[in-house]
C-alpha cells in the first residue's frame, strides 16, 4: 500500500512526499485495527524527515531512503534513555570524534523497531555548551 514511505520525499526517493496531516490521517487508521502495527509504521515514517534533512549529503539520502520508503528496509528511533525517558532535552548519551568516526557512548531505554530494523535512527550530545541545541541524529546500520 506504500505506507511505509508516505513522508519519505518523492520521485527521486521512491516515496509519496505527503505531508504531516495526511500522515496523521494514516496513523490513527493503522492504530484502530492495530496499535501496534500503528506504531511500527509511525516509528519508521518518522526516520526520514528527522533525519535526512536538506544537511544531508546526497548520497546518503539515496542509500538509506530508497530502500525505507520502500519497505525493503526497516528503520528504528532511539531517543528514550533511563534518565531522561522521551525528553530528547534529557539526552545523555554522548557523541565524540574519533578521527574519522563518531563514537556514541551511553544508554537506550527503548528503541522503537530496534529487533526489526536495519537502519536505526539514534540521538546523542555532540555540544554540550548549546543545550538541546547540541543534540544530533546518528545513522546507525545493523551490521
Amino acid at each position: 500500500m506504500g505506507l511505509l514511505g508516505v513522508i519519505y520525499p518523492g520521485k527521486q526517493y521512491g516515496g509519496a512526499g505527503l505531508g504531516v496531516h495526511r500522515v496523521r490521517a494514516g496513523d490513527e487508521e493503522l492504530a484502530r485495527v492495530d496499535g501496534s502495527v500503528g506504531l511500527i509504521v509511525a516509528a519508521h515514517i518518522r526516520c526520514a524527515p528527522t533525519t535526512f534533512s536538506s544537511s544531508v549529503a546526497e548520497a546518503q539520502k539515496k542509500k538509506y531512503l530508497v530502500p525505507l520508503a520502500s519497505g525493503k528496509a526497516i528503520g528504528a528511533w532511539s531517543l528514550t534513555e533511563p534518565e531522561a525517558g522521551s525528553d530528547a532535552g534529557g539526552t545523555r548519551t554522548t557523541a565524540v570524534r574519533d578521527g574519522g568516526h563518531w563514537v556514541l557512548n551511553g544508554a537506550k531505554t527503548f528503541t522503537t523497531n530496534g529487533h526489526y530494523a536495519n537502519y536505526c535512527v539514534a540521538m546523542a550530545v555532540t555540544d554540550k555548551t548549546k543545550g538541546s541545541h547540541g543534540i544530533s541524529a546518528f545513522i546507525l546500520e545493523k551490521e
